[in-house]
């Protein structure tokens, strides 16, 4: 009788068996519940409610007595402003025109500020380490970005 106890249970134990293992496999979501959660943001980026705000500069060129030219790309959104800031040896220049509104395109950028014009020195010290940092004002301590430079020239071979 223990026999056909055991027996008995056997089908019901490998349908539960089964049953468990294609619950299983087939629930599996591949997709992340929150893609934010499991990718580490950049530098830079902001979240607002459900958007991501962020800046980068990716090149400063100056041209000498003509003007500094800055281009980068931002995600903020078309008719915002981008603010910028010049630090020379650490300091603000006081020359930089802080509280320019740059408008933003929501996409790439550049801009440029002439050399010798509106109290700008004619050309940058060339012993100076800069940083150009751009801002946006919704938010100026998380969405700002910096690129330092200075005007050494490379050693020649």
């Amino acid at each position: 009788m223990k026999n056909n106890i055991k027996t008995g249970n056997l089908p019901l134990f490998l349908l539960l068996f089964f049953g468990l293992i294609f619950t299983s496999c087939g629930g599996v979501d591949t997709e992340p519940q929150n893609p934010l959660a499991e990718t580490s943001l950049p530098e830079n980026m902001q979240i607002e409610g459900n958007s991501i705000y962020w800046i980068r500069i990716k090149s400063v060129q100056v041209r000498e007595k003509d003007s500094i030219e800055f281009s980068g790309s931002t995600n903020i959104p078309e008719g915002n402003c981008l603010f910028t800031e010049l630090y020379e040896n650490n300091a603000l220049s006081s020359w930089w025109p802080v509280g320019k509104c740059f408008p933003s395109t929501g996409g790439d950028w550049q801009f440029s500020i002439a050399l010798g014009k509106e109290g700008v020195p004619e050309q940058l010290d060339t012993n100076a380490a800069y940083v150009f940092q751009a801002y946006w004002p919704g938010d100026p301590e998380n969405v700002r970005a910096s690129f330092p430079f200075d005007l050494t020239t490379p050693p020649s071979e």
